[in-house]
């Protein structure tokens, strides 16, 4: 598991990069995209709005990957929305505001207390 925000925001803090958006990132999202199965978007407060999720999204389907959204659940779990290849341009579409959602394959994966 790669969290671009997890393992990139870190080193930006330390060593105070100029630039701290999607354009500064890019390239390396783009080389650890291409090397994954799978594209998981936690689904936290604003993502949809996120320039970069979108934008690795968009390459998640240029790359062939499915997609998986993530919401955490009340206290129990977390609910699994996995979109396949071609899903992907109509979640994006829906994103901007442009077209229903695309209806995902979803699942509840409970996680007990020794799992937290």
């Amino acid at each position: 598991v790669f969290s671009p925000i997890a393992h990139s925001h870190p080193i930006a803090l330390c060593y105070q990069t100029p630039q701290k958006d999607w354009a500064f990132w890019a390239h390396l999202d783009r080389a650890l995209l291409r090397r994954c199965d799978e594209v998981w978007v936690l689904m936290l407060p604003g993502w949809e709005r996120s320039f970069g999720v979108r934008a690795e999204l968009r390459l998640a389907h240029e790359y062939g990957k499915p997609v998986r959204l993530v919401a955490p659940t009340q206290a129990d779990g977390v609910r699994l929305e996995t979109y396949p290849i071609n899903a992907v341009p109509a979640l994006l579409a829906h994103l901007d505001g442009g077209a229903a959602a695309p209806t995902p394959d979803t699942e509840t994966i409970a996680i007990d207390e020794g799992q937290r």
